[in-house]
């Protein structure tokens, strides 16, 4: 659209008699994002975790892996 006058300028030089050009843009279409689902973890896997972290020297790991293995179902 911003560049409809040059565009017509163009198409003069090029021997086309043109009087107007409508220009419309179309916006990409993108595919809707999915929601977000909440997925407990098993108590198996909550047990796991919590094992690791009993072995993790770095706190903040350690924490991390503490605060995932509460979010069984």
């Amino acid at each position: 659209r911003y560049r409809q006058q040059s565009l017509l300028k163009a198409l003069h030089r090029e021997g086309l008699d043109v009087k107007q050009l409508k220009i419309k843009i179309q916006p990409v279409l993108v595919n809707e994002i999915p929601p977000m689902v909440e997925r407990p973890l098993s108590k198996e896997s909550a047990r796991h975790l919590s094992s690791i972290a009993e072995h993790i020297d770095y706190l903040p790991l350690k924490q991390a892996l503490i605060g995932l293995s509460r979010n069984t179902n």
